[in-house]
């Protein structure tokens, strides 16, 4: 009987340790809270995207964005709007066909979003790490996306 509950004792006391909360790194005494942000609900900012193989980061003027939402994502490509549908399985990550606004802009602009969307469709599979959101084509990084700061005000 005391093995039993020696057994069970402990088997509580590993499992409270590896409970799942929020990492926290000390700095200089300074405690910073490492958070994980959700696929769904947050804004994602472009920062790079696969060009002939590599990652290129986007134009200095960019302000495409990415956003998943009820089984919908949306966005702004920098000069359109954008939108579909998404499928979600564990990290594996299906995005429909995409439907867009039709307007024109600068040249730069509409080559890094015709490559953004294009990649898009292409996406099989994700994966977040702190605020960091990094879609892949079967393996490969093709897209790197950055949890957009909201302002205090719309917070």
């Amino acid at each position: 009987m005391k093995k039993i509950l020696l057994v069970l004792a402990l088997s509580g006391f590993i499992i409270s340790c590896s409970a799942n909360k929020p990492m926290e790194v000390k700095s200089d005494s300074v405690n910073i809270e490492v958070i994980q942000k959700e696929l769904i609900g947050t804004t994602w900012k472009l920062s790079k995207y696969s060009s002939d193989g590599n990652l290129k980061d986007v134009t200095e003027t960019s302000k495409a964005d990415l956003t998943f939402e009820d089984g919908k994502f949306y966005g702004d490509g920098s000069v359109n709007r954008y939108f579909g549908s998404y499928t979600l399985n564990n990290n594996e990550l299906s995005m429909g066909r995409i439907g867009s606004t039709m307007m024109a802009g600068p040249e730069d602009a509409m080559q890094q979003e015709y490559a953004f969307t294009a990649l898009l469709e292409k996406v099989t599979s994700y994966e977040i790490v702190g605020e960091e959101l990094k879609l892949f084509n079967n393996g490969e990084v093709i897209l790197v996306l950055t949890a957009e700061q909201k302002s205090e005000e719309n917070k």
